[in-house]
């Protein structure tokens, strides 16, 4: 082998180790590595909105509450703030989205659970604020911590207690990807606000919108979560997994999602086999049906409460 073939080979392997090493890895710091929270993110480009969400926080927040811990399958550290009311009353556990913050996701409708004299525990998702975690996984693996969390308060209350799940964005998918498996009968129903349909769907629709071919860029996404998140995206999915669901679901969406389109809500409804309703928000962003129309929003989260929990409240 001559000199220029060596030096050729040489920057051939180079090139293999960057594909298969650097890339994924610079594709898992963007998409999946843990990231601090920033007070001043803007979630809606809206200063008007943010400012205002931003205030119900810090409202949120002067709300009295016990931080609990459990420790996951997986040896992390998760941890939850309990609103502890009246435990012949429900219990709602909330989950929030991608890098986002539960008091900020559920500073409406948390308050909402705490002033209708329920109990309310406000799940910080693993790599988000006070739990452990280095990766985020997009329900992949947090879709394990959603039965760990229902343990934890049938373990702590007792076996008569009511629950139901709700989840926002990511946590909407992470709740929909863990109605696939035998949950307790003490979860009467979960409400799902604007969640994706596919996990591998949405990081190739976000890859497009930064600029990068979808179909070549995905298999170096992956390959980074395999790599160094430790998780397969394709191991499940939301429309997947509500083939086998067998508690009622309720599934929230705004028309105008720009992040998750609401034809992604339609493909979990399509799938769904347990009782399902879909509901649509004309006008609503990402996360915003809730702002844009919550006489509407409540009533139909109403609805399902008076289905699901009305008789055993009125008769505890």
């Amino acid at each position: 082998m001559t000199a220029f073939e060596i030096i050729l080979t040489v920057i051939g392997a180079l090139l293999l180790i960057g594909f298969l090493f650097i890339i994924p890895y610079i594709t898992y710091r963007i998409a999946f590595m843990r990231k601090p929270w920033r007070e001043n993110r803007s979630f809606s480009g809206n200063e008007e909105l943010d400012a205002f969400l931003a205030e119900k926080k810090a409202e949120f927040l002067k709300i009295p509450a016990e931080v609990v811990e459990i420790t996951s399958r997986d040896g992390l550290k998760l941890r939850a703030r309990l609103y502890l009311q009246d435990t012949s009353r429900p219990f709602e556990i909330q989950f929030h989205g991608y890098r986002s913050c539960p008091l900020r996701d559920f500073s409406g409708a948390g308050v909402d659970v705490i002033n209708r004299g329920d109990n309310l525990l406000l799940v910080y998702q693993r790599s988000h604020g006070e739990s452990e975690g280095r990766a985020i996984s997009f329900g992949i693996k947090e879709r394990y911590d959603v039965p760990s969390w229902i343990d934890y308060l049938l373990d702590r209350f007792g076996s008569d207690i009511k629950i139901c799940l709700t989840g926002i964005s990511m946590g909407a998918s992470t709740v929909l990807m863990a109605s696939r498996f035998n949950l307790p009968e003490n979860v009467k129903y979960i409400i799902a606000d604007c969640g994706y349909s596919n996990a591998g769907e949405i990081i190739r629709r976000v890859a497009g919108k930064m600029g990068f071919p979808p179909k070549l860029a995905y298999p170096f996404v992956k390959l980074g979560a395999l790599i160094y998140a430790g998780f397969n995206p394709d191991a499940d999915s939301p429309e997947e997994a509500v083939k086998e669901a067998k508690i009622p679901i309720l599934i929230l969406h705004g028309e105008e999602d720009g992040f998750v389109p609401c034809e992604m809500g339609e493909k979990i409804y399509k799938n769904c086999k347990s009782p399902c309703r879909l509901v649509t928000f004309p006008g609503a962003n990402h996360g915003m049906s809730a702002v844009v129309d919550k006489p509407r929003y409540m009533a139909e989260i109403k609805a399902y409460y008076d289905k699901y929990f009305g008789e055993e409240i009125e008769n505890s």
